[in-house]
């Protein structure tokens, strides 16, 4: 972990300072800026070389030797790669849609909406390197008893970060005015980020360390296909943009809990009442910070009907969250 983070943290910071001098000279050619992530990825692959440069050293083995390997590794990695595949189509047909339809400048301010919530996801998603090699110690009777309290956990933790649209908001409007309209379809995509992130964080970490890769494939297929008939509806039967970004909101929703629902019959594990309850909670604050942002209401008011809504959901979840610091921290 310690040398993966080392070569990541390179790589981005590589980047990062060859964007600050390429804007200090001017110099802010689309090529440069390909070019600068060309060699921030090449610097962070030779430095993981260099952390594994032992792997070298070992006896090559010989066909026969290594051929099964190879044919288990293809078979879990190509159900992996039509999975990920898949799961960025869950987004890109929609930006394609968006892009056909409504024109390039609607595009681009909507893509400023996602990429800001995928920059949050980004730091969310950094907690599934940590969890798998966690959830492949503890054993599948442990990773029964902890699910749902994780799962709650997770849910209250990924529903506090609706309070940083708020100043987001403010940032926005003061750096990029001209971006007026993301505000608005960030308070209807903003929530993305609950169930994304219980979706890569708990979900598909659970249904790798369980060996589900062809459950994987198979949900991001059903949830493209889903997604896609929400893509045709909102533009040939209601022609409406907000519509649209409403029901990416809904089909990312429908795969988490597809997800959920089928990881816990693989785990033989009951839905409890209190768990029922979180999700409707959980669904209702969605629905509820979506609603308040698509009314004329005062920013104050919106951020204390979510705040009161989060306060809730932690209290209805307190003896889940209590159990997870046990179960994780003090154990």
């Amino acid at each position: 972990m310690k040398e993966y983070s080392a070569s990541v943290i390179l790589g981005r910071l590589f980047f990062l300072l060859s964007i600050i001098g390429l804007v200090i000279t001017h110099k802010t050619d689309f090529i440069l800026l390909i070019l600068c992530e060309l060699l921030s990825q090449l610097l962070a692959l030779m430095l993981s070389m260099y952390n594994m440069r032992d792997i070298f050293k070992v006896r090559i083995l010989g066909l026969r030797e290594f051929a099964p390997s190879i044919r288990t590794s293809i078979n879990i990695g190509f159900k992996l790669l039509v999975a990920n595949i898949a799961s960025q189509l869950m987004l890109g047909q929609n930006r394609f849609a968006i892009e056909s339809h409504w024109g390039i400048k609607v595009f681009s301010e909507v893509s400023l909406t996602l990429s800001i919530s995928n920059l949050v996801l980004i730091f969310m998603n950094s907690a599934s390197i940590v969890v798998f090699p966690f959830l492949k110690r503890i054993g599948i009777e442990k990773m029964r008893s902890i699910f749902f309290y994780i799962s709650n956990a997770i849910s209250v933790f990924s529903s506090l970060t609706l309070i940083l649209y708020y100043p987001l908001v403010m940032i926005i409007a003061l750096w990029l005015p001209q971006y007026e309209n993301s505000i608005q379809f960030m308070g209807i995509l903003f929530p993305i980020i609950i169930f994304e992130g219980k979706n890569s964080i708990l979900l598909l970490t659970y249904l790798k360390a369980l060996r589900k890769e062809k459950f994987i494939m198979l949900s991001n297929i059903i949830s493209v296909l889903f997604s896609l008939f929400l893509v045709v509806i909102s533009i040939y039967v209601f022609d409406s943009l907000k519509i649209m970004l409403i029901f990416i909101v809904v089909s990312l929703g429908f795969r988490m809990y597809f997800n959920e629902f089928f990881l816990s019959r693989f785990l033989s594990v009951k839905m409890t009442r209190n768990v029922k309850r979180g999700i409707l909670l959980e669904i209702l604050l969605v629905a509820t910070f979506i609603v308040m942002n698509l009314i004329a209401v005062s920013e104050l008011y919106k951020l204390g009907v979510i705040v009161a809504l989060i306060l809730i959901f932690v209290l209805v979840n307190k003896a889940d969250l209590r159990k997870v610091y046990e179960e994780i921290f003090l154990k």
